[in-house]
């Protein structure tokens, strides 16, 4: 691949970090960089499952305290999860 290809593909901001890190060499920096996304994809699958687990444990601890209509009660006018009028504003009091 030669540099414009590797530019229109990677931005050169995003491309630098790794440049640098490589001192200058565009082979190694492209080969860090592939390093690079090897490993976000095994975080990211690691992260999916982390995030089910977790989504899943919530589940079963609100079941166990509120019911198998936990979540569908908790959004309803009055339940926990209720966006009444007036909590809007909160998110532009706290900006």
């Amino acid at each position: 691949m030669d540099n414009a290809q590797l530019h229109t593909a990677i931005s050169q901001p995003r491309f630098s970090r790794y440049y640098v890190a490589c001192h200058g060499n565009t082979k190694r920096a492209v080969k860090l960089y592939r390093a690079n996304i090897l490993l976000s994809q095994k975080m990211h699958a690691l992260i999916g499952v982390f995030e089910v687990i977790l989504r899943n444990s919530i589940d079963r601890y609100f079941t166990a305290i509120k019911g198998t209509d936990w979540l569908e009660k908790a959004v309803q006018p009055g339940g926990y999860l209720d966006i009444s009028a007036g909590c809007e504003d909160s998110f532009h009091i706290v900006q």
